[in-house]
């Protein structure tokens, strides 16, 4: 299975790294503006047919709706308007062609592994996994913890890391609880530093652009958790409300894996 999905490209870097590694992508992006310039981007890999890039958006059914795209913030361009707009961003509207995700599963097969990140409509992907389309692995933007990995472990899933996006490593428990007891400026202060002297880079000659998902499977860092230990970690992160400090993603594993 050299295949993995890459569910909501934006700028390319998750892609690209995932070619790097020598696997095929089938990358899935609605906003028209990443499309054209993932098309660019990618134009060699797309000819070559390493690289499948889909332009629609996940949803429950397929069809066409509207999509909001942030002009002031890419990645934050959403189905939700209230996530295109965050922070008084500058947005406007157009319309998309929608699929659910489990029509591209069907579509190219089992992957290696997911990565998910859509801005509001990613647990569709997570409950369209099946017993035969499920990957080993996934990642997915950690929006509510304890919804998504009570998906995830209903799906097999039962393993799982929380990882930080700006040091790709697991934050303890005690760190958690320390951090949102300090001031605002010491927090943005302290996320900054930890980005810049302990972030993971598990792959020598890769360089992880700032925003990106970074490593996968087993290259993330630590030990796996349990589901329990993972949500208490989602619990700490929900009340230290670390946005805009740092943000974070679950990886979850399949028992076989």
């Amino acid at each position: 299975m050299r295949l993995i999905y890459d569910v909501g490209v934006e700028n390319g870097d998750d892609s690209a790294y995932y070619l790097h590694k020598g696997f095929r992508v089938v990358g899935i992006e609605a906003s028209p503006m990443a499309v054209e310039k993932l098309r660019e981007r990618f134009a060699h890999e797309i000819r070559d047919g390493r690289y499948t890039l889909l332009p629609v958006g996940i949803t429950e059914d397929a069809g066409h709706a509207t999509f909001w795209v942030c002009d002031d913030h890419p990645p934050w361009s959403s189905f939700d308007r209230t996530i295109a707009s965050r922070r008084g961003s500058r947005h406007h509207c157009v319309t998309v062609e929608t699929r659910p995700f489990r029509s591209i599963l069907h579509e190219f097969g089992p992957a290696a592994f997911c990565k998910i990140d859509i801005e509001g409509n990613d647990n569709f992907c997570i409950r369209d996994f099946t017993a035969t389309t499920r990957p080993p692995y996934v990642s997915v933007e950690l929006i509510d913890g304890d919804e998504q990995l009570r998906l995830f472990r209903d799906r097999g899933y039962s393993r799982f890391k929380i990882i930080s996006q700006r040091t790709f490593r697991q934050p303890s428990l005690a760190f958690l609880r320390l951090d949102r007891r300090l001031p605002s400026p010491a927090r943005r202060g302290i996320a900054a530093a930890m980005s810049r002297l302990v972030r993971y880079q598990p792959d020598r000659d890769w360089r992880f652009p700032p925003g990106c998902s970074g490593p996968f499977g087993e290259e993330t860092a630590g030990a796996w958790r349990t589901f329990e230990e993972a949500s208490l970690t989602c619990e700490e992160i929900d009340r230290a409300g670390n946005q805009p400090f740092d943000w974070h993603d679950i990886h979850a594993r399949l028992d076989a894996a």
